[in-house]
């Protein structure tokens, strides 16, 4: 699974606004009657969701969750992972319920739960802090 590819799908669908687009994240607002089209593409691509699921969660879908301060109720997060790579992508519905921020990314994992030295600690911290390009 290749990144630019999944982030191609996901622009391909009616969005309100693109808040960041780099090579490895990419953060839309999307409205919230796209959500049913946004989470097929997903699912086709992830297999489904990894947070909620009845499924144990990934040491690498544990590493995103934990640097983004943790996952709420009403939240979706989507993980890939092979090899080191991982690629997720994050739902997050907004309290009014007319949009729905999505935050993409792809980064490396190298094992540790609290964030990997070379990848995802680093990459999201700047995905949410002023580091971040914004468009």
């Amino acid at each position: 699974m290749q990144f630019n590819e999944v982030k191609a799908e996901v622009k391909g669908l009616n969005f309100d606004s693109i808040r960041a687009d780099d090579d490895n994240y990419l953060e839309v607002v999307i409205p919230a009657k796209e959500l049913g089209k946004l989470t097929a593409v997903l699912d086709r691509i992830f297999g489904g969701p990894a947070w909620p699921s009845s499924n144990s969660l990934s040491d690498e879908a544990k590493a995103v969750i934990n640097n983004v301060g943790g996952i709420r109720k009403g939240q979706t997060l989507y993980c890939w992972h092979q090899e080191g790579d991982v690629i997720f992508a994050m739902l997050w519905p907004w309290q009014d319920g007319k949009s729905v921020t999505v935050k993409m990314g792809a980064d490396k994992f190298d094992g540790k739960k609290e964030g990997p030295a070379t990848g995802i600690a680093k990459t999201i911290k700047g995905f949410f802090g002023a580091n971040r390009k914004t468009k």
